[in-house]
């Protein structure tokens, strides 16, 4: 149960699930850019974030460039 102070926010990203758009291969700058694009438009100024697999390491990423955001 997540607390209602609190917003999920799923992600398909791009070449998994059904969202295959974009330059292949994918490289993570790519994901990570992209994730922070959603960010930056649904405006949350402090945000969690959980990935796995390669979204682990999208989550990595965006961790260690975005150190003052995450909570």
């Amino acid at each position: 149960m997540i607390s209602p102070d609190y917003r999920l926010i799923a992600i398909d990203t791009r070449g998994h699930g059904r969202l295959v758009i974009g330059t292949y291969p994918l490289r993570y700058r790519q994901l990570q850019e992209d994730v922070t694009a959603v960010f930056t438009t649904l405006g949350p100024q402090n945000f969690g974030i959980i990935g796995h697999s390669d979204g682990g390491v999208v989550a990595l990423r965006l961790m260690l460039s975005n150190r003052s955001s995450l909570l």
